[in-house]
């Protein structure tokens, strides 16, 4: 069983994993771009801090129409420009 498990995290430890967690949310959240994901519901489940000082409470109803575009389509889309609260945001959505 542990061999397994070894397996499935690609032969990491614990340590190993809690550093590459600790370097991927340092790199996330220090990007200049906004980038949020959102889970198959529509509902934000991640945004890095560019985002969060981008976009106030009616981001939600944005990313909402952002992924129902994305499901209807079945496909992204690169660089599409929208306005939200005034400002003019480049987006790009990938499945």
């Amino acid at each position: 069983m542990a061999k397994n498990i070894k397996k499935e995290i690609f032969g990491y430890e614990p340590i190993e994993i809690g550093r590459i967690y600790a370097e991927k949310k340092i790199i996330f959240d220090n990007m200049h771009e906004g980038i949020v994901t959102i889970n198959n519901k529509g509902e934000v489940t991640r945004a890095n801090i560019a985002a969060e000082n981008m976009l106030t409470s009616k981001g939600d109803k944005v990313f909402k129409q952002l992924f129902e575009t994305v499901i209807k389509t079945q496909s992204g889309f690169n660089d599409r420009e929208i306005m939200v609260e005034g400002k003019k945001l480049f987006i790009s959505a990938i499945k």
